[in-house]
């Protein structure tokens, strides 16, 4: 099982080259980097290929998700843009885990937020958890 510790996920340009894919059997997949940082182009949450085993077409690149507790706002999101980083989820990353599904685990204070993401077999779906 691969796991990064908190320092490590915090590490952005360590992390941004750490990548993962869960693939749905028809040709199709779900990929992205560690931090949720999508940096190639056939990065994204559904990629179907719409005429099995060919034809890949990115249908959902990433979601940008953030969580209000008491009133503040946390962004989960990590961006990476020429020159900056926004928003930067990536220092709230306590842990990433690849076994079963790629699960992120966000530390927000007095809340632990836990997301996973996987593909439904022989179907062009994501499930995100």
């Amino acid at each position: 099982m691969f796991s990064q510790n908190t320092d490590e996920l915090r590490d952005f340009n360590n992390s941004i080259s750490r990548e993962w894919i869960v693939a749905n059997g028809l040709g199709g997949y779900s990929s992205s980097t560690v931090l949720g940082c999508n940096s190639r182009k056939y990065h994204g949450l559904l990629v179907a290929s719409l005429e099995p085993p060919v034809k890949r077409y990115v249908l959902l690149s990433k979601i940008e998700e953030e969580v209000e507790v008491d009133g503040e706002i946390f962004r989960l999101s990590t961006n990476e843009y020429p020159g900056a980083i926004y928003p930067q989820g990536y220092n709230l990353l306590k842990d990433f885990l690849i076994d079963p599904f790629p699960t992120s685990e966000f530390d927000l204070e007095q809340v632990k937020i836990r997301k996973k993401v996987f593909t439904i077999h022989d179907q062009n779906a994501t499930i995100i958890s």
